[in-house]
């Protein structure tokens, strides 16, 4: 066995440099009252500290107000004071906070009275994400109890961190009295002299079961939709250990009046039933002085905006998901009374959309033609009706059809939905027609769904006059959901078949790229015995062609 002396060694500064390294790995016991000890200890604490805090720094942005000090004993009880003050936004200066802001911040932390549960329900951009959310969220977090658990959740884990979380964090990089007692990771603010922190959650009910909130802020409730969301919602639920817990929510109204969001308004309204800790206040007015009618009016007329999103978004007011498709009069300007169906054209590219069944609804073919001016136009269609006595023959209805518009036009796409169509559509496409399925996905469905409403809405779209397609169209109706909306039929007796029909060929042609016409040549004799050829520019009207040396009659050349 090697003697232990023999690992020594001999020159004393390597000696030292041996047993500092096996002290700071703890081979030897240290008197706590060993001042050398102490004075060791309480340096590498201090150079520690220097480095986090010097890392901090490294996200410093600069502000264009000095912030005060947060010593200020007035902020623990007064949370305007402390926005006013110390709450930075995009601006680089603190927070305004307005009057009617005051009044509500001042009566969810009244002194002789805690709110277990507070439902802010405000239109859109009246700063609830910031002064309601970020703001209270950072106030309780520096003058909270200690060893608070604040989370914050909202529709997913990105939308957390983008919106409340990210006005939190550019608020303390802004404040530098914050930055240098707060820790910020990629989702997570820690004060560590309290061991309080702030952290974003994602929608994982089992994940976060156990867990002992403070306080658990929910951004925009109307998305929680989902049997997952309501069982993430009831794990967060109220700590009898802490007195001070508080569930805070900020959302506008839904676009459906079911799920966890309706009901916490219903109970709102319910004054009788209304629990004493539960502060609810739901305004359909626009109180933020930077909303102004004009901006209110912008986005009423805004392209795109559909008058039951405007009264969600910015009313504040409950709509139905299942809502008329079209209006009228938008149908009407897309009405064409000069044009008429197409029976023939060979040189024609169309794009046919099939809706079929062998039952219970109409099975129709629509085909559409895309013009010069890059609008979509209908130019034919065929329906059937199945009698309650005999199903339908697609081969002998829709399959004839489809091959009598492919002698009689080009057709560039079919789309059809594959459940009833499938057998007849492989057999037509080994005869060279081209076949695409569509299916019926939900961001299928969506996409083809919106594009219609846009084509009609803003007129890019022509019909000729037809009053059963009138009917089909307008019997269609919108189910609004969080990924966009569709159609649909409201009633089993109103027919919707053509609407879907020519959605998909409109679809199929709008996602067809347009093709480059081959470049026309020219002749020119430039002189005897030589020929030049010159390309056509590609112009939206043709222009004259000029000879260069042509003689006309009266010239003296000429001849």
């Amino acid at each position: 066995m090697r003697d232990p002396e023999s690992y020594k060694s001999k020159d004393p500064e390597k000696r030292k440099r041996s047993l500092d390294n096996l002290n700071r790995l703890g081979r030897k016991k240290y008197n706590p009252v060993d001042e050398e000890w102490r004075l060791a200890i309480e340096k590498k604490v201090k150079d520690r500290e220097k480095s986090i805090i010097g890392n901090r720094f490294v996200r410093a942005k600069k502000p264009l107000v000095e912030p005060k000090s947060l010593k200020d004993p007035e902020y623990r009880d007064n949370i305007v004071k402390f926005l006013n003050e110390q709450f930075y936004i995009e601006t680089r200066k603190p927070i305004v906070i307005e009057d009617w802001q005051a009044e509500i911040l001042n009566d969810i932390f009244h002194k002789d009275k805690h709110y277990s549960t507070v439902l802010l329900g405000l239109p859109k951009k009246q700063g609830k994400s910031t002064c309601f959310l970020a703001g209270i969220n950072l106030w309780r977090l520096l003058y909270g109890p200690d060893f608070g658990e604040q989370y914050i959740c909202c529709n997913d884990l990105e939308q957390g961190k983008s919106v409340v979380f990210s006005r939190i964090v550019r608020c303390i990089e802004l404040n530098h009295g914050l930055l240098a007692i707060l820790n910020i990771t990629s989702d997570k603010v820690e004060l560590t002299s309290k061991g309080n922190f702030i952290q974003v959650l994602p929608q994982d009910f089992s994940g976060s079961s156990g867990y002992s909130p403070s306080m658990v802020t929910y951004d925009e409730l109307w998305g929680f939709q989902l049997e997952s969301a309501r069982r993430f919602f009831e794990v967060l639920c109220e700590n009898p250990a802490r007195p001070d817990f508080m569930t805070l929510i900020a959302s506008h109204a839904g676009y459906e009046k079911r799920g966890l969001l309706w009901e916490l308004y219903q109970s709102g309204l319910d004054k009788k039933n209304k629990p004493e800790d539960f502060y609810f206040l739901w305004s359909h007015k626009h109180k933020a002085s930077w909303v102004t009618p004009e901006f209110l009016e912008r986005q009423k007329n805004r392209p795109g905006m559909r008058p039951e999103v405007y009264k969600r978004f910015w009313l504040n007011e409950w709509t139905e998901s299942e809502l008329s498709f079209f209006m009228e009069r938008d149908y009407l300007s897309c009405v064409n009374k000069d044009l008429r169906p197409v029976i023939s054209n060979k040189t024609l590219e169309i794009w046919i959309g099939v809706d079929a069944s062998v039952s219970s609804d109409t099975s129709c073919v629509v085909a559409v033609t895309r013009t010069a001016e890059r609008r979509i136009r209908l130019i034919t269609y065929k329906i059937w009706k199945p009698t309650q006595k005999k199903k339908m023959d697609l081969d002998a209805t829709v399959g004839n059809a489809l091959l009598e518009l492919n002698k009689n036009f080009k057709i560039i796409g079919i789309y059809y939905d594959p459940y009833q169509l499938h057998m007849m559509m492989t057999n037509l496409r080994k005869e060279g027609l081209p076949c695409r399925e569509v299916t019926q996905t939900q961001a299928t469905t969506i996409a083809y769904s919106q594009l219609l409403y846009e084509l009609i809405r803003y007129r890019n779209i022509e019909f000729y006059p037809n009053e059963e397609l009138r009917e089909h169209i307008m019997n269609a109706e919108i189910k609004d959901s969080e990924k966009g909306f569709r159609i649909i039929k409201g009633n089993s007796r109103n027919k919707i078949d053509l609407g879907i029909a020519l959605a998909m060929a409109a679809f199929g042609c709008v996602n067809t790229p347009e093709r480059r016409e081959e470049k026309l040549q020219k002749l020119g004799f430039a002189s005897p015995g030589y020929i030049w050829v010159e390309e056509e520019e590609e112009e939206e009207e043709e222009k004259p062609f000029n000879f260069p040396h042509v003689t006309v009659p009266g010239d003296d050349d000429y001849f």
